[in-house]
């Protein structure tokens, strides 16, 4: 018995051996309105388990057998975890990132009918899962032969899965060749990781055997149509990892029995298996096929593909179609005149997509997606474009042009806005800028605002006397990163860009990007930043004052380009920067204002 009334800010609980009712355990969790994860486990009372929560975000069932059903309404719901019970239905609302469904093998199978479930159980799923499989027993006698490799499914519809947790809690050192059969029967998981609750060497040794030692063109299945799971594995990394706390070790062996000076009696065993089943990301680039003039892409039968890029360039003719890829996550089309029939017609297809990106698809107009699984989207100069609607409570990031007649809705706001602004001179005073500022002002949360600087023209660079229309200093707004992309050479004008950039906001981060490496520019903006005066008297004569009194502390690092891997550095000038500078780096600035 126990009763907690004041906890309101209650964030796990977890609950195991209750025979609590289903009317005790929702009168409970009523109380909990910040519960982010719930764990239920051998309560054996509870049926039936109803749950509407914004914040759940875990939520584990183990060992619930006389559950029949449960109802999540938890749209930042990110993982459920559970015991595969033919009686047990679980629906949500929104699909979470992870699914974990655990499958408790006793024995007593007859052929391949229960994996088959198995792998129809899977394929069930509208994304990539996690599979525990836990063997408790497996009769020898019972074992499957390789006579019923003759009704192996096509490649095409074992389902790739993210990854097979294996537990074995009995003696399986005779059994393991079909053990491992029948599971690459029922799906092909790109991780395998096995937990021998008694450290069953020889078992852990013929597994390795199997996935390590296999020959490149096995003949076992020279009789049959159809193939085993042998001719599809292309690759195999193996590794250890701490059962406590999952800390991974890959290793480089040469045979399987190299694995145990490795394997302590607290690890397990993973391996990272590459399939031949399109499981790979798949990138198509128009233009590197100009040469051959390949005008038309056609894939037909592609379950596994995961991303397909298409890139038509200089305004050359394209048609593409894709049927049967609806898994596909990522999709990326440049340079494509398709209408706005089209696009829909198109994305309708892919229900599972997670990153969709948009550039110089000059001729489509509106946009509006529904999707509980995308969370980026990308728009790059779609110059005709009006108006975007997307209706999407998983997104997490909207990167585009700002563009006036461009209007951008979201019913979710996304954790990170990223709108860009392409500058091409033609400045008249502050007008721009202060649009600009009313423009991020707009936003409810801080932004990421891209900066390219195509052109300054040297003569209509701001005026020190413009200062005197400075908006004061709590309506400037503070965002978290401003990238500033230079594609000219602005050494005589970096000031007044710099004035005119902190007019509309002050970024407690600043990225630049030269994009002819001119080091004169990056160090007269580090001369700006880093050497200003303490108590600058540039705005003596002005009741309003300039960023230079409000920029408190400067740290500098550098970035990759391609990885965007920083690297603080600790300068005394701004000249001591360029040693470590390379070609394929930028520089950062944290602010702090």
């Amino acid at each position: 018995m126990f009763n907690i009334d004041s906890s309101p800010h209650l964030k796990d609980l977890m609950l195991m051996g209750l025979g609590m009712t289903d009317r005790f355990f929702h009168d409970l969790i009523a109380r909990f309105p910040l519960l982010e994860k719930l764990e239920l486990r051998f309560c054996r009372e509870i049926r039936r388990i109803n749950i509407s929560s914004r914040i759940l975000k875990s939520f584990v069932l183990r060992h619930c057998l006389k559950l029949v059903e449960a109802k999540i309404d938890a749209p930042n719901l990110l993982s459920v975890k559970y015991d595969i019970m033919p009686s047990l239905s679980i629906t949500t609302t929104t699909s979470p990132q992870k699914w974990e469904p655990i499958d408790n093998f006793r024995g007593g199978i007859t052929g391949l009918s229960s994996f088959i479930r198995l792998r129809e159980f899977i394929m069930s799923f509208n994304q990539s899962v996690t599979l525990g499989f836990n063997v408790f027993d497996w009769p020898e006698k019972k074992r499957l032969k390789r006579v019923d490799l003759k009704r192996m499914p096509p490649i095409d519809q074992v389902p790739v899965i993210e990854h097979l947790k294996l537990r074995v809690f009995s003696d399986l050192r005779l059994c393991c060749e079909s053990l491992v059969d029948s599971l690459f029967w029922s799906c092909h998981p790109r991780k395998l990781s096995l937990v021998s609750i008694k450290l069953n060497k020889t078992l852990i040794e013929k597994l390795c055997e199997m996935l390590m030692e296999r020959e490149d063109d096995p003949c076992c299945c020279s009789s049959s149509n159809s193939k085993c799971w042998r001719h599809y594995l292309k690759n195999v990394e193996i590794g250890t990892f701490e059962l406590k706390n999952k800390v991974e070790r890959p290793l480089h062996l040469k045979t399987s029995s190299d694995l145990f000076p490795f394997l302590g009696e607290h690890q397990g065993v993973y391996f990272k298996l590459k399939w031949s089943t399109y499981d790979d990301v798949v990138t198509l680039d128009r233009s590197t096929y100009d040469d051959v003039n390949i005008e038309e892409v056609e894939i037909r039968a592609a379950p596994n593909l995961q991303s397909f890029n298409y890139v038509v360039t200089n305004g050359l003719p394209w048609m593409f179609n894709i049927d049967s890829s609806p898994h596909l996550k990522n999709l990326m089309l440049m340079g494509l005149g398709m209408t706005d029939r089209f696009f829909h017609d198109l994305i309708a297809r892919f229900p599972l997509l997670e990153k969709l990106e948009l550039r110089f698809c000059h001729e489509i107009r509106r946009i509006n997606i529904s999707s509980r699984i995308l969370k980026s989207f990308v728009l790059r100069y779609c110059l005709k474009l009006v108006e975007a609607k997307i209706d999407a409570p998983n997104l997490l990031s909207v990167k585009y042009d700002i563009m006036p007649s461009l209007s951008i809705t979201t019913t979710t706001s996304p954790q990170k806005w990223e709108p860009i602004y392409n500058f091409r001179g033609g400045i008249t005073g502050l007008s721009s800028f202060i649009w600009l500022r009313e423009f991020i002002m707009s936003f409810n949360q801080s932004v990421t605002l891209g900066f390219n600087v195509f052109d300054w023209p040297e003569k209509k660079r701001l005026k020190r006397v413009d200062l005197k229309r400075m908006p004061p200093i709590d309506q400037v707004p503070v965002i978290e990163h401003l990238k500033l992309r230079v594609f000219s050479d602005l050494r005589l004008c970096c000031e007044s860009l710099v004035d005119s950039l902190f007019w509309s906001c002050h970024p407690r981060k600043l990225s630049l990007v030269s994009i002819k490496l001119n080091k004169t520019l990056i160090e007269k903006l580090c001369e700006m930043l880093m050497e200003r005066e303490d108590d600058p008297c540039c705005c003596s004569s002005s009741n309003s004052k300039c960023w230079r009194h409000y920029l408190k502390n400067v740290e500098i690092g550098t970035f990759e380009l391609k990885n965007k891997v920083e690297r603080p550095h600790h300068l005394k000038s701004s000249s001591d920067l360029f040693p470590s500078l390379g070609e394929h780096q930028g520089v950062y600035f944290k602010l702090k204002w």
